[in-house]
This record gives C-alpha cells, structure tokens and sequence, in this order.
C-alpha cells in the first residue's frame, strides 16, 4: 500500500462515477455498476471478476466507515472507475478519516479480509486523505488477467 501513489492523479481514457448511500446494499449496486461498466470498455471477464471484487471490499469498508461516523445525515460514498492504458483505476470516497486497517483475523472469524483481497488483486492501493472531507481509498488493478 502507498499513501498517493501515481493512480490517483493520471488522465484516464475513460471515467464513470456513481454515488451511494451508505447502505447494506451498496456494495451489491456497486458490484452491478461496476461489472456493467468494465465489460462496456471490453475488460476480459476474469478481470472483471477480479476488478468487481475489489471494489466490493472498497464500497463495503466506505460504508462500515461512514455509518461508524453516526452523522444525522449520513455522507454519501463515491465509486470512480477509470480506464488507464495498462490498468482499471477504482476510487472510494468516504466522509471518515484515518488509514484503513489491514487485519489479520482468526481464521473462525468471517470480517477482516477485505483489504488482504484488495493487496493480493491490485498492482497497488493507497489512501489519499481529504481533510475534513474524508479520503479516498484507490486500487489500481489488470486490465487482463494475471493468469493468461
């Protein structure tokens, strides 16, 4: 992981963003959203797969981190995709700030994977923190699959 690592500032050839509230349900929208846009562009299948995974771990973590927040009106959560020449560039914003926290959970407990799949899927992933604003969690990922 690197704190602003050059993903989050390159021109991409092409852009979506969606915005979410904070819900149960989000990450199963953003998986949709997601998958619907990446096989727009042509991405291959199993980096779809791959690229879908990661931003459900992302959106989910976002929306753990905004509810935790206890805002009267919660914050939305952002998804920007975007389409690098060599790679798939997923950003999550959120309202919370701080670093997001690798854990390394017993192997009875269900939670605490998300950000071990994030490392083990991306070329790289970071954290870009907003001020007052929140951050922004990025994983730059394949455009093709690792295993062709």
């Amino acid at each position: 992981m690197s704190d602003a690592g050059p993903a989050f500032h390159r021109a991409a050839r092409q852009a979506t963003h969606l915005e979410l509230g904070p819900l149960t349900s989000s990450a199963g929208c953003a998986r949709d959203h997601t998958r619907a846009v990446l096989t727009s562009w042509g991405i291959d299948d199993e980096a779809v797969e791959s690229i879908v995974l990661v931003v459900s771990e992302l959106i989910t973590n976002a929306v753990q981190a905004t509810v935790a927040l206890g805002l009267t009106v919660p914050r939305p959560v952002g998804l920007t995709l975007l389409d690098e020449a060599a790679a798939i560039v997923a950003q999550v914003t959120d309202a919370a700030a701080g670093q997001p926290d690798v854990q390394a959970p017993a192997a009875d407990i269900e939670h605490g994977r998300g950000l071990i799949l994030v490392n083990a899927l991306s070329l790289d992933w970071g954290t870009v923190q907003l001020g007052a604003a929140g951050k922004v969690v990025w994983a730059r990922m394949p455009r093709a699959s690792r295993t062709r």
